[in-house]
C-alpha cells in the first residue's frame, strides 16, 4: 500500500510540471518503466501540462504500478518531487522563513498530513508509524451509512489541513471526533436516535466499550483519554495565527489513530 494520499500525488505532479523541462518530463516516463504508455499516447509530441495529465491517468489506472527496480511509481514520483522543492531559507530581516511558491507549500502541507516532512530535499517521517494504513482502514470502516457525518467531517478536516488552515482544522477535528463517538454509541446500543456527545461517551463507558479501570471506583482511563483528547482538539480555537502546522498535524495524527483504534474495536464486536 502507498504511504501517501492521492491529493499528495497530484500536488507532487504540480511540482514536477513546474520544475521539469519537457525533455525531463518525458524522461520520467522512461526512467520509471512507463515508456510504452508514452508511446501509445504519442507522448513525445505532447506539451508538459499534457504529459502531466497523461502521467496522472497512467498511475490512476494502476496505483500499484512498479518501476523497473520494483518500486511503487506512485511513491517514487512523490519523492522525486520532494527532492525538487527548494530548502526554505530564513529572511534576513527576521527568523521567519522566506515565503515559498504556493505549489511547494501545498506539497509540504499534504505531506505533513500524511506524516512526512521535506528536509533538504529528502522525505523524513514525522509520525511514529505510516498514517496511510490506518487512514485507509478507518475510511473503509466509516463507509457504513451510520458514519456518514463522521466521514464527511474527516474529509473536511483533511481539506483544511491540505489548505494550510491550521486554526480551522482544530475546530473541524474536534467535530470529527465528537460525531465519531456519537455514531459509535448509536451503533453499540442499537438506538434509533443519536445521543448528545458527552452523553454518548458516558454511555459507552457504561457499556464497557471503553476498557474499565483496574482500580476500584475509578472511571475508565480510555474514556478519560477520549474526553481529554476532545478538549485538546478544541484549544487555540479558530483564530488566525494561534496554531502551527506542527500542532495541527500532531492533533490530526492523534485523532486519526484514536478513531481507527476504536472503530476497529467496534467492527470486531468488542463490546
Amino acid at each position: 500500500m502507498t504511504r501517501f494520499r492521492w491529493i499528495t500525488f497530484c500536488r507532487a505532479l504540480d511540482v514536477l510540471e513546474k520544475c521539469c523541462t519537457n525533455a525531463e518530463f518525458i524522461r520520467l516516463f522512461e526512467e520509471h518503466g512507463l515508456g510504452d504508455d508514452l508511446d501509445t499516447a504519442a507522448g513525445y509530441s505532447l506539451t508538459t501540462p499534457k504529459l502531466r495529465n497523461l502521467l496522472m491517468a497512467t498511475i490512476r489506472r494502476n496505483m500499484e504500478r512498479r518501476d523497473t527496480e520494483g518500486n511503487p511509481v506512485f511513491d517514487v514520483l512523490i519523492r522525486d518531487a520532494a527532492r525538487r522543492v527548494p530548502t526554505r531559507r530564513k529572511s534576513v530581516f527576521s527568523d521567519e522563513p522566506v515565503q515559498e511558491l504556493p505549489i511547494f507549500a501545498a506539497l509540504r502541507n499534504s505531506l505533513a498530513v500524511d506524516g512526512w516532512a521535506i528536509e533538504e530535499g529528502t522525505l523524513l517521517p514525522t509520525a511514529p508509524l505510516p498514517l496511510q494504513d490506518q487512514r485507509s482502514r478507518l475510511c473503509q470502516n466509516l463507509a457504513d451509512p451510520m458514519f456518514n457525518e463522521a466521514l464527511s467531517r474527516l474529509d473536511q478536516y483533511e481539506t483544511a489541513l491540505d489548505a494550510g488552515s491550521w486554526e480551522a482544522a482544530n475546530a473541524i477535528g474536534r467535530g470529527f471526533m465528537g460525531s465519531l463517538f456519537v455514531a459509535i454509541c448509536q451503533v453499540a446500543e442499537q438506538a434509533s436516535q443519536p445521543r448528545e456527545e458527552s452523553d454518548a461517551r458516558k454511555k459507552l463507558e457504561e457499556l464497557s466499550f471503553f476498557a474499565p479501570s483496574r482500580q476500584e471506583k475509578r472511571g475508565s482511563p480510555e474514556a478519560e483519554f477520549v474526553f481529554k483528547l476532545s478538549g485538546l482538539m478544541g484549544t487555540e480555537g479558530a483564530h488566525a495565527g494561534v496554531s502551527t502546522q506542527g500542532t495541527a498535524t500532531y492533533r490530526y495524527a492523534m485523532s486519526l489513530l484514536t478513531a481507527d483504534y476504536f472503530m476497529d474495536r467496534l467492527k470486531r464486536g468488542s463490546i
